[in-house]
């Protein structure tokens, strides 16, 4: 059956960076989800307070954010 793919995509079908390209793509919302979470839990009376200290959104998002949601980013899911 391999064969058959390699001669009508002239390319092996199930190389191992398809296989890498395939699984990330397929295990993405599962990553994506949870950080979406722990930035949304984050209040917004922060935000204000970082935009009032004269921070820019990238400097907020990195200095004050980030640290904030990590626990929530990073923290294992069994």
């Amino acid at each position: 059956m391999g064969a058959a793919f390699e001669s009508v995509l002239g390319t092996r079908s199930c190389s191992v960076s398809r296989l890498v390209l395939a699984s990330l793509l397929v295990n993405l919302p599962f990553a994506v989800q949870p950080m979406q979470n722990a930035l949304a839990a984050i209040p917004a009376s922060v935000r204000d307070a970082a935009r009032c200290c004269g921070l820019s959104p990238a400097a907020a998002i990195r200095r004050i954010e980030l640290p904030l949601a990590l626990p929530g980013i990073a923290r294992p899911r069994y």
